[in-house]
Parts: structure tokens; sequence; C-alpha cells
């Protein structure tokens, strides 16, 4: 939040300084040019809970940027903006993809923390409910995470059109559906991807994929 100038030509501002029990704050003056460029902090962005921004009162860039940062020095690398999720690479490995985490969301997601699994979720429940194909968009800069995304929103829908083939009596057939979508993506990476400065294997190329479910899903 922003302080008072003591004589109206600046702004105090503090800042963190030094490690534990010696931490304390250091006051600046702000000149007036600086003093011009400041707003005043809502302490909903300071709220790394805040799961979906679209409940903001005032959603601006800096708000998002903001937000996306707190919540990702807390490994939260999902946040929600309407409809659209967005996500910021963690470069490791956290236990998001489990078995467990699987089950939970194709139970449904109300009440449930943002995640790619979310989307996929909604885009094969309004498939059956509404009778209509759905499509979900993946951008994002080179290293963001696009080519994982899909990969694991493919383990999802195919995790689900399993336990929907099996209610039918057609469980091994989808079992091996399930192998060929992600055995698949290596395949098409092969011939499209090179080394970048934030990316190892990044794909050279666009990818649309096709998946087509019975009315059973």
């Amino acid at each position: 939040p922003r302080l008072p100038a003591g004589d109206g030509s600046g702004e105090l501002r503090g800042g963190p300084q030094g490690q534990g029990a010696d931490r304390g704050w250091r006051a600046e003056v702000l000149t007036a040019a600086e003093s011009a460029k400041v707003v005043m902090a809502d302490a909903e962005v300071l709220d790394s809970n805040v799961e979906n921004l679209i409940h903001l009162k005032d959603l601006n860039e800096h708000a998002i940027l903001h937000n996306l940062r707190i919540r990702y020095k807390e490994d939260k690398i999902y946040t929600s903006v309407s409809s659209i999720l967005i996500s910021v690479n963690p470069f490791k490995l956290l236990p998001l993809y489990t078995p467990e985490v699987i089950d939970d969301y194709r139970e449904g997601t109300h009440g449930k923390p943002p995640h790619v699994f979310a989307i996929a979720y909604a885009a094969h429940t309004q498939m059956l409910g509404d009778g209509i194909n759905q499509s979900v968009i993946v951008s994002g800069e080179s290293g963001a995470g696009k080519s994982e995304a899909a990969k694991l929103m493919l383990q999802f829908l195919a995790e689900v059109s399993n336990r929907a083939a099996k209610s039918t009596g057609k469980g091994a057939v989808t079992s091996n559906l399930e192998q060929q979508l992600l055995q698949a993506n290596p395949i098409m990476e092969a011939f499209g991807n090179a080394k970048t400065l934030r990316n190892n294997n990044s794909s050279r190329f666009g990818k649309l994929i096709s998946v087509r479910f019975d009315g059973n899903g």
C-alpha cells in the first residue's frame, strides 16, 4: 500500500531488508515522477487464495501479474480467469497429476482448485450433455508447457473414456486407444522439434488433435 509523504514532495516506500531475526524495513523517498506512477494496492491482489481472478474488483494487468506471481511462489501454478485457465510452468515436478488427482477431478470440479484436468472435464461433460463438439485452445510462448498440457488433457480424457467404456464392456478397446493417443505425441514431435533458450525440446509446429467419442463418452 502507498504511504503518505512527510512534506508533499515524495512518498515513502518500505522494503524488506536482512534475513531471519535481523529482517527489517528500510524507507525510501520517491521522486515526484516516480510518485506519479504509484497506484494503490488492492488487498485482494495480495491474497494468493484468489483462484479465479474474475472475482477481483479491479481486474487489470498489474493485478493479474502480481497475483500469478504470489501464487507461483506457493506452487499454485494454475489460476482461472472465468473459463480461461492460466498455467505457469514450474520447471519442477509437482504432485498435481497423480492417479488420485485424476480420480478426484473426474468426479467433478465444483469446489476444487483450477487445474488442467478441470478444463478437460468441462469439455468432456459439455460435449456429452449438449451433444456439441468442444475445442480447447492451448497457447503460450516457447517453454510455457503447451505440449505437456495437451498430453495431460489427453491422459485425463483417456481415463474418463476408459471408465465409461468399462460400463459398456469395451474397456479393453479403450485402454488400447489410450496408449495410442499418448504414444503418438513423441512420433509427431520427432518431425519438428528444436532446442531453444527456454526449452530443450520445443515443438516447431502447430498441432491439431481430434478425438472422437461415441454417445457413452
